[in-house]
Protein backbone atom coordinates (compact mmCIF):
# COMPACT_ATOMS: atom_id res chain seq x y z
CA UNK A 1 0.00 0.00 0.00
CA UNK A 2 2.54 2.55 0.60
CA UNK A 3 4.76 1.94 -2.16
CA UNK A 4 1.32 2.37 -4.46
CA UNK A 5 0.85 5.52 -2.74
CA UNK A 6 4.26 6.22 -3.38
CA UNK A 7 4.01 5.74 -6.86
CA UNK A 8 1.09 7.38 -7.13
CA UNK A 9 3.15 10.73 -6.11
CA UNK A 10 3.14 11.06 -1.99
CA UNK A 11 5.41 11.71 0.24
CA UNK A 12 6.88 9.38 3.06
CA UNK A 13 5.78 11.44 5.50
CA UNK A 14 2.66 12.31 3.08
CA UNK A 15 1.71 8.47 3.24
CA UNK A 16 2.38 7.90 6.82
CA UNK A 17 0.18 10.69 7.86
CA UNK A 18 -2.73 9.31 5.23
CA UNK A 19 -2.52 5.72 6.54
CA UNK A 20 -2.22 7.04 10.14
CA UNK A 21 -5.94 9.29 10.11
CA UNK A 22 -7.12 6.36 8.24
CA UNK A 23 -6.85 4.03 11.25
CA UNK A 24 -8.26 6.63 13.81
CA UNK A 25 -11.53 8.94 14.23
CA UNK A 26 -10.86 12.74 13.26
CA UNK A 27 -8.11 14.32 15.00
CA UNK A 28 -6.27 17.41 15.23
CA UNK A 29 -2.84 17.64 13.10
CA UNK A 30 -0.73 18.08 16.17
CA UNK A 31 -2.16 14.64 17.45
CA UNK A 32 -1.63 13.18 13.71
CA UNK A 33 1.95 13.89 13.91
CA UNK A 34 2.10 11.86 17.24
CA UNK A 35 0.05 8.88 15.95
CA UNK A 36 2.14 8.69 12.50
CA UNK A 37 5.83 9.59 13.99
CA UNK A 38 6.05 13.36 11.87
CA UNK A 39 8.36 16.35 13.46
CA UNK A 40 5.36 18.61 14.93
CA UNK A 41 7.05 21.02 12.85
CA UNK A 42 6.90 19.11 9.15
CA UNK A 43 2.95 17.76 10.09
CA UNK A 44 1.06 20.68 9.72
CA UNK A 45 2.33 21.41 6.07
CA UNK A 46 2.09 17.31 5.63
CA UNK A 47 -1.70 18.13 6.26
CA UNK A 48 -1.77 21.16 3.74
CA UNK A 49 -0.50 19.15 1.11
CA UNK A 50 -3.14 15.91 1.65
CA UNK A 51 -5.60 18.39 1.48
CA UNK A 52 -4.86 20.04 -1.84
CA UNK A 53 -4.25 16.92 -3.23
CA UNK A 54 -7.98 15.63 -2.07
CA UNK A 55 -6.35 12.73 0.53
CA UNK A 56 -8.12 14.35 3.89
CA UNK A 57 -10.95 17.08 4.50
CA UNK A 58 -10.61 19.57 7.44
CA UNK A 59 -13.73 19.32 9.72
CA UNK A 60 -15.39 23.05 10.86
CA UNK A 61 -14.96 23.38 14.53
CA UNK A 62 -12.31 24.57 16.76
CA UNK A 63 -9.43 22.99 17.32
CA UNK A 64 -9.94 21.68 13.58
CA UNK A 65 -10.22 17.98 12.81
CA UNK A 66 -8.61 16.61 10.01
CA UNK A 67 -10.84 13.07 8.09
CA UNK A 68 -9.32 10.85 5.87
CA UNK A 69 -11.47 10.81 2.33
CA UNK A 70 -12.28 7.09 1.58
CA UNK A 71 -9.92 5.62 -0.20
CA UNK A 72 -11.53 4.21 -3.16
CA UNK A 73 -12.14 7.91 -4.07
CA UNK A 74 -9.45 9.70 -2.41
CA UNK A 75 -6.90 6.82 -4.39
CA UNK A 76 -8.73 6.50 -7.70
CA UNK A 77 -8.75 10.63 -7.96
CA UNK A 78 -4.98 10.18 -7.77
CA UNK A 79 -4.59 7.26 -10.22
CA UNK A 80 -6.97 9.30 -12.86
CA UNK A 81 -4.35 12.19 -11.89
CA UNK A 82 -1.37 10.09 -12.33
CA UNK A 83 -3.43 8.78 -15.84
CA UNK A 84 -3.54 11.72 -17.15
CA UNK A 85 -0.05 12.93 -16.32
CA UNK A 86 1.14 9.77 -17.90
CA UNK A 87 -0.67 10.65 -20.64
CA UNK A 88 1.12 14.40 -21.13
CA UNK A 89 4.04 13.03 -21.04
CA UNK A 90 3.88 10.33 -23.39
CA UNK A 91 2.46 13.10 -26.15
CA UNK A 92 5.45 14.96 -25.19
CA UNK A 93 7.84 12.11 -25.38
CA UNK A 94 6.48 11.31 -28.68
CA UNK A 95 6.22 14.95 -29.97
CA UNK A 96 10.29 15.06 -29.33
CA UNK A 97 11.03 11.82 -30.77
CA UNK A 98 9.24 12.89 -33.96
CA UNK A 99 11.69 16.07 -34.13
CA UNK A 100 14.99 13.93 -33.20
CA UNK A 101 13.55 11.91 -36.10
CA UNK A 102 13.05 14.44 -38.31
CA UNK A 103 16.35 16.61 -37.30
CA UNK A 104 18.82 13.14 -37.94
CA UNK A 105 16.70 12.67 -41.72
CA UNK A 106 17.82 16.56 -42.20
CA UNK A 107 21.20 16.10 -40.69
CA UNK A 108 22.26 12.64 -42.43
CA UNK A 109 19.73 12.50 -45.31
CA UNK A 110 22.41 9.89 -46.86
CA UNK A 111 23.36 6.57 -45.21
CA UNK A 112 25.76 4.08 -46.02
CA UNK A 113 25.82 0.49 -45.01
CA UNK A 114 27.87 -2.94 -46.28
CA UNK A 115 26.76 -6.34 -46.58
CA UNK A 116 24.33 -8.65 -48.06
CA UNK A 117 22.23 -8.98 -45.11
CA UNK A 118 22.12 -4.60 -44.58
CA UNK A 119 20.57 -4.60 -47.66
CA UNK A 120 17.81 -6.51 -47.20
CA UNK A 121 16.81 -4.87 -43.92
CA UNK A 122 16.79 -1.92 -46.01
CA UNK A 123 14.48 -2.89 -48.37
CA UNK A 124 12.13 -4.75 -46.20
CA UNK A 125 12.01 -1.13 -44.20
CA UNK A 126 11.44 0.62 -46.99
CA UNK A 127 8.65 -1.50 -48.42
CA UNK A 128 6.64 -1.00 -45.35
CA UNK A 129 7.33 2.70 -45.52
CA UNK A 130 5.71 2.90 -49.32
CA UNK A 131 2.19 4.50 -49.57
CA UNK A 132 2.12 5.03 -53.45
CA UNK A 133 4.47 3.64 -55.67
CA UNK A 134 7.67 1.42 -55.31
CA UNK A 135 10.03 1.27 -58.42
CA UNK A 136 12.91 -1.46 -58.51
CA UNK A 137 15.24 -2.72 -60.30
CA UNK A 138 16.54 -6.32 -59.04
CA UNK A 139 18.96 -8.89 -59.75
CA UNK A 140 18.14 -12.15 -58.19
CA UNK A 141 14.33 -13.18 -57.46
CA UNK A 142 14.43 -15.14 -54.26
CA UNK A 143 11.79 -14.71 -52.51
CA UNK A 144 13.09 -15.23 -48.84
CA UNK A 145 16.78 -14.12 -48.04
CA UNK A 146 19.00 -14.08 -44.77
CA UNK A 147 15.41 -14.41 -42.99
CA UNK A 148 14.07 -11.65 -44.60
CA UNK A 149 10.56 -12.40 -46.22
CA UNK A 150 10.84 -9.98 -49.44
CA UNK A 151 7.98 -11.79 -50.54
CA UNK A 152 5.50 -11.03 -48.09
CA UNK A 153 6.31 -7.12 -48.05
CA UNK A 154 5.49 -6.85 -51.12
CA UNK A 155 2.41 -8.51 -50.83
CA UNK A 156 1.25 -6.17 -48.48
CA UNK A 157 2.66 -3.37 -50.33
CA UNK A 158 0.35 -4.32 -52.99
CA UNK A 159 -2.76 -4.85 -51.08
CA UNK A 160 -2.48 -1.41 -49.30
CA UNK A 161 -2.91 -0.24 -53.24
CA UNK A 162 1.09 0.73 -53.89
CA UNK A 163 1.70 0.82 -57.35
CA UNK A 164 4.94 -1.72 -57.82
CA UNK A 165 6.94 -1.69 -61.01
CA UNK A 166 10.45 -4.17 -61.31
CA UNK A 167 13.25 -4.18 -63.81
CA UNK A 168 14.54 -7.39 -63.59
CA UNK A 169 17.77 -9.43 -65.89
CA UNK A 170 15.10 -12.10 -67.33
CA UNK A 171 17.25 -15.75 -66.80
CA UNK A 172 16.09 -19.46 -66.79
CA UNK A 173 16.68 -19.35 -63.00
CA UNK A 174 14.21 -16.42 -62.17
CA UNK A 175 11.98 -17.05 -64.79
CA UNK A 176 9.50 -18.95 -63.31
CA UNK A 177 9.73 -16.69 -59.98
CA UNK A 178 9.18 -12.94 -62.19
CA UNK A 179 6.05 -14.45 -63.55
CA UNK A 180 4.48 -15.51 -60.13
CA UNK A 181 5.44 -11.85 -59.33
CA UNK A 182 3.82 -10.36 -62.04
CA UNK A 183 0.55 -12.62 -61.23
CA UNK A 184 0.58 -10.84 -57.53
CA UNK A 185 0.43 -7.38 -59.27
CA UNK A 186 4.27 -6.30 -59.32
CA UNK A 187 4.30 -4.64 -63.19
CA UNK A 188 7.97 -6.47 -64.60
CA UNK A 189 9.86 -5.75 -67.57
CA UNK A 190 13.45 -7.59 -68.57
CA UNK A 191 16.22 -5.59 -68.95
CA UNK A 192 19.80 -6.89 -69.05
CA UNK A 193 20.99 -4.50 -66.12
CA UNK A 194 24.86 -5.92 -64.13
CA UNK A 195 25.42 -5.22 -60.43
CA UNK A 196 23.09 -2.36 -59.92
CA UNK A 197 20.29 -2.35 -57.29
CA UNK A 198 18.08 0.17 -57.19
CA UNK A 199 15.01 0.79 -55.27
CA UNK A 200 12.63 4.53 -55.06
CA UNK A 201 10.03 4.90 -52.66
CA UNK A 202 7.37 7.15 -53.34
CA UNK A 203 10.28 9.80 -54.71
CA UNK A 204 11.49 10.07 -51.31
CA UNK A 205 13.35 7.55 -50.56
CA UNK A 206 16.25 5.99 -53.00
CA UNK A 207 18.32 2.49 -52.57
CA UNK A 208 21.52 2.33 -54.69
CA UNK A 209 23.24 -0.26 -54.31
CA UNK A 210 26.50 -1.75 -55.94
CA UNK A 211 27.06 -5.47 -56.14
CA UNK A 212 30.73 -7.00 -56.54
CA UNK A 213 31.16 -10.55 -54.99
CA UNK A 214 35.30 -9.53 -55.57
CA UNK A 215 34.60 -7.10 -52.21
CA UNK A 216 34.68 -8.60 -48.22
CA UNK A 217 31.13 -7.40 -48.29
CA UNK A 218 29.46 -8.22 -51.05
CA UNK A 219 27.79 -5.03 -51.42
CA UNK A 220 27.41 -2.30 -50.21
CA UNK A 221 24.12 0.08 -50.12
CA UNK A 222 23.42 3.64 -49.75
CA UNK A 223 19.93 4.91 -48.96
CA UNK A 224 19.23 8.45 -49.63
CA UNK A 225 16.32 10.27 -48.40
CA UNK A 226 16.50 13.52 -50.55
CA UNK A 227 13.47 14.21 -52.93
CA UNK A 228 15.20 15.92 -55.81
CA UNK A 229 17.93 12.46 -56.02
CA UNK A 230 14.68 10.41 -56.24
CA UNK A 231 13.23 12.34 -59.15
CA UNK A 232 16.48 12.07 -60.74
CA UNK A 233 16.65 8.42 -60.69
CA UNK A 234 13.17 8.13 -61.35
CA UNK A 235 14.08 9.68 -64.77
CA UNK A 236 16.50 7.42 -65.09
CA UNK A 237 14.19 4.34 -63.94
CA UNK A 238 11.54 5.15 -66.61
CA UNK A 239 14.68 5.53 -69.45
CA UNK A 240 15.15 1.96 -69.04
CA UNK A 241 11.59 0.74 -68.67
CA UNK A 242 10.74 2.09 -71.98
CA UNK A 243 13.34 0.59 -73.22
CA UNK A 244 12.82 -3.05 -71.21
CA UNK A 245 10.61 -5.56 -72.50
CA UNK A 246 7.45 -6.98 -70.71
CA UNK A 247 7.60 -10.37 -69.20
CA UNK A 248 4.21 -12.39 -70.42
CA UNK A 249 2.48 -14.49 -67.85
Amino acid sequence: MELMLRQLGLTEYEVKAYLALLKTEPTTAYKLGKLSGIPTGRIYDVADNLVSKGMIAILSGKPKHLKAINPKIAVSALLTKKENEWKKNKEEINKIISKLEKKKIQEEPITLSKGRESFYYNILDIYNLAKKEILTIVGGLTAVKKGVDLDTASKTAIKKGVSYKMIVPLTKKNEKVARKLAKQGIKIRNYPTKGLRLAIIDEKICLLTLADESLSYERATIRIENPVFCKAMKQLFNALWEKAKPILI
